[in-house]
């Protein structure tokens, strides 16, 4: 993961692993990735999992965040704020977030 900031007109370039699944995610402004797409504040960029290149160049002050790891080959499941990997765990999760089994933060 790495958080990178870019004034207008600079850019970056990222060397990933093959295999590996990417997105960046653009938390302020606006960049240019490869030359080719536009991404704004809160768009996500989705990559295939093949080792390449990215160029991410900033059309103005940006701030991005990118995502890079290894594919855990999981089925996954999702309901509202919770991904687990069976309907299962989610209605178990549920249950231990209603009973107040996940903590409290103060």
């Amino acid at each position: 993961m790495f958080d990178i900031r870019l004034t207008a007109g600079t850019e970056t370039v990222l060397t990933l692993p093959d295999g590996y699944n990417t997105g960046i995610v653009v938390l302020k402004g606006a960049v240019s990735i490869n030359g080719t797409h536009k991404a704004k504040a809160v768009e996500i960029a989705v990559f295939e999992q093949k080792g390449e290149t990215i160029t991410v160049k900033a059309e103005e002050d940006a701030t991005i965040l990118v995502l890079n790891g290894e594919p855990i080959q999981e089925s996954i499941f999702a309901y509202g704020p919770f991904v687990m990997n069976t309907k299962e765990e989610i209605i178990q999760a549920i249950d231990d977030y209603n009973n107040g089994k996940m903590g409290r933060l103060n």
